[in-house]
């Protein structure tokens, strides 16, 4: 591009400045033709030989002329009838002007310059009126031959083509070299590439979930992303070039900068947030020219670990069991305080039967232990609810179903606690969730069916978006999850709803590898 741009200035400089010193040379020609021929239409001997119609002094007159004169070839002195009385050829003394151009200073006394053909072949012509006495008694002429003047032109035509080429190497030359310095010092990437990677550059910045900052070795900002500001919680958004310790003094950076050393996996609080850390100095060349850290917001963090592996469906589970157990706890200290033995006794074995019912209703149907539990802490946590919450007699889970216990328990426990939830959300008291699980030949069935505020068809393909909830305090995975598992199991997840009529979420996966 470089060399392209230098040959076309080249050319268009070349052309212009050509035509200027053409046209310059022309004029300058042009005026030195005039001058001339002024001179000799003011000279007595020209002035004296037309009034007298004799060339006797004329012509030897124009031949000294002729032969001191470097810009000039022809010099011709005419009378009013254009007969010649001053020729460089001395044979056309006598004989009439050619060319046809001398009529303007003939008829009016005009001085101008022409191009015209006389007996010597085209020239270009300066046309002088002579007077004598204030009467015009003739004219001069001067000439330069227009071979001389296209020789010129080519000469300088040839001049600029030398010109240009040695411009041209040496140009090329010179951007060659400009260019591969240019190139190292971008790591030999192109500009589009370079464009290509600050658009990627931009697009990770802005979709990343982990906070990004760099510094440089003034310890002001050059990079910050968007989720670094939110965990952060700076109110100032344009920090880029600013000293870092205006805007976080807390940062651990300056001690990286300082060090050169790394910092991995760090944990501190910076306003009120708990952030996880990894903070590295940035070398360029093995010199230090700055420091990067990237960093996540760990309670946001854990959370969503939790949601990920199914952990937090088990804690709270167990944390439904732990509450009714409490309950009961506080029913039977309130009886024994009170002195009422036997209806406390009554009690504990009312609750022994329940307990023992609900495990066998669940065990009976479940023969994965660990289902068994989710259902039961599940079972508590809707109790709590209000929400009668029930496996159905056809349900049947036996060992056959070979689907991890982690995937199990995040589909049916996100299943089921969305159930939970969008039934806190209405009230009324005959709430209630019907479980269904079955694993029939090669897939396994999980279908949780509520009575509760349903939603509309396009409410129920929007909540399987990661990231989309209604609920305050949600990362908005659940679902999202659910269908992560389910599509990895080869099946399917179906949300059947209307407004008013509950949600029926239906998941099937498929046995085996």
């Amino acid at each position: 591009m470089t060399i392209g741009l230098i040959i076309l200035t080249l050319i268009i400089s070349g052309t212009l400045v050509g035509r200027w010193e053409f046209s310059r040379s022309e004029d300058a020609m042009e005026k030195n033709l005039m001058n001339v021929a002024n001179v000799i239409a003011t000279s007595s001997e020209v002035q004296d030989g037309l009034s007298l119609k004799t060339s006797e002094n004329i012509q030897p007159f124009i031949k000294a002329l002729l032969n001191s004169l470097e810009e000039v070839d022809i010099i011709t002195v005419a009378d009013m009838n254009s007969i010649r009385y001053g020729h460089p050829n001395e044979e056309r003394l006598g004989e009439q002007f050619v060319g046809g151009d001398e009529r303007a200073v003939v008829e009016s006394g005009q001085s101008y310059v022409s191009v015209a053909t006389g007996t010597l072949g085209r020239s270009v012509r300066a046309f002088k009126p002579v007077y004598k006495d204030g009467e015009q008694v003739g004219f001069v002429m001067t000439g330069h031959m227009y071979n001389t003047v296209l020789g010129r032109q080519r000469q300088m035509e040839q001049n600029f083509t030398v010109y240009a080429f040695w411009g041209v190497l040496i140009g090329s030359i010179g951007a060659f070299f400009i260019a591969q310095s240019i190139k190292k010092s971008l790591m030999n990437l192109e500009p589009d590439e370079i464009a290509r990677l600050y658009r990627n550059q931009e697009a990770i910045l802005f979709t990343a979930r982990e906070g990004i900052i760099a510094i440089d070795t003034q310890k002001n900002i050059t990079l910050i992303n968007q989720s670094a500001l939110k965990i952060l919680k700076s109110v100032d958004t344009n920090v880029i070039g600013k000293p870092i310790l205006d805007i976080f003094p807390d940062t651990g950076l300056i001690r990286v900068l300082e060090t050169g050393e790394s910092e991995i996996g760090q944990e501190r609080a910076f306003s009120g947030t708990f952030i996880l850390a990894n903070r590295i100095p940035i070398y360029e060349d093995g010199e230090l020219v700055g420091a990067m850290a990237t960093f996540l917001d760990r309670t946001e963090f854990v959370k969503m670990a939790e949601e990920v592996t199914g952990v937090k469906i088990i804690l709270q589970a167990l944390r439904a069991n732990t509450h009714e157990f409490r309950n009961k706890l506080h029913v039977v200290s309130g009886l024994l305080q009170l002195g009422d033995h036997d209806k406390a006794r009554d009690y504990i074995k009312g609750v022994e039967q329940d307990n023992e019912n609900i495990r066998r209703m669940i065990s009976d149907k479940i023969e994965n232990n660990t289902i068994s539990a989710l259902l039961i802490g599940k079972y508590n946590r809707a109790k709590e609810q209000g929400v009668n919450l029930y496996l159905t007699e056809d349900s049947e889970l036996t060992s056959a179903c070979d689907i991890p216990d982690d995937d199990m328990i995040i589909v049916i426990g996100n299943l089921i606690e969305n159930a939970i939830e969008a039934m806190g959300r209405v009230s009324r008291v005959d709430g209630e969730i019907q479980v269904y699980l079955k694993n029939v030949d090669d897939e396994v069935i999980c279908q949780i069916i509520d009575n509760g505020p349903g939603m509309t068809d396009f409410d129920c393909e929007l909540s399987k978006n990661r990231g989309v909830t209604t609920k305050e305090g949600s990362s908005g995975i659940g679902l999202s999850l659910v269908e992560v598992v389910v599509t990895r199991h080869r099946g399917s997840l179906v949300l059947v709803s209307e407004p008013g009529q509950g949600v029926e979420a239906t998941a099937i996966m498929k046995l085996g590898e």
